[in-house]
């Protein structure tokens, strides 16, 4: 960004045209990118909502465990963990799951699972409550709370506010690149004008 400013600010010093039409092409370029960011936030996030919720039933029921490792079980689980959430709309989506694998080693006995071990409340150290995963309440996890929501909210609430941040400083700065635009070219063709009514006024005095 400061290397594109110093381009602007040696361009209308210079009255280059070459450095201004860059300058303006990388403005014009970073402005089209932030106007379809916004248009995907305006518009986008039904569409956007359904193929998530799609790819979430897809996980929830090729889900295995929270050990396994393949693809749908490890994206799950960090969802899972990273949101706060368990399943699609909430836990009873696994009750579909056809590989969820619900018996559990801990400490020595079996426990037979009702929802995956991510659905408990996690935080920095690891399960919140050592009720969990032996008996699920709304207390101990997250078994009423749908990931669905939970991305949507927190991924399109941070999108706005990189709009924000971004795109205002961005349509100032094209605001002074049209300003400068005028100033370096409204300029030139005043020295235009002045050079022929030189011209003009020299052939006057030449036939005179």
């Amino acid at each position: 960004m400061i290397v594109v400013c110093g381009l602007g600010i040696a361009a209308g010093l210079k009255e280059n045209a070459i450095l201004l039409y860059t300058y303006c092409a990388i403005h014009s370029s970073w402005l089209i990118a932030v106007l379809v960011l916004v248009l995907l936030c305006w518009f986008g996030p039904s569409l956007i909502d359904k193929y998530f919720e799609g790819l979430l039933r897809t996980m929830v029921r090729n889900y295995v465990s929270h050990e396994s490792l393949d693809e749908d079980s490890c994206l799950l689980n960090h969802i899972m963990k990273e949101f706060h959430c368990c399943g699609v709309q909430g836990g009873r989506n696994f009750f579909s799951a056809i590989n969820f694998e619900s018996t559990l080693e801990l400490d020595d006995s079996t426990v037979e699972l009702e929802y995956p071990l991510t659905c408990c409340r996690y935080n920095q150290s690891g399960i919140v409550e050592s009720t969990c995963p032996a008996n699920f309440t709304t207390e101990n996890s997250n078994i009423e709370v749908g990931c669905q929501k939970e991305v949507q909210r927190n991924i399109f609430s941070s999108t706005w506010i990189y709009v924000l941040i971004v795109g205002l400083p961005l349509f100032l700065q094209v605001v002074l690149t049209v300003a400068i635009l005028s100033l370096v070219f409204g300029g030139s063709c005043l020295n235009i004008q002045c050079c022929r009514r030189k011209i003009r006024h020299n052939n006057d005095w030449d036939v005179k």
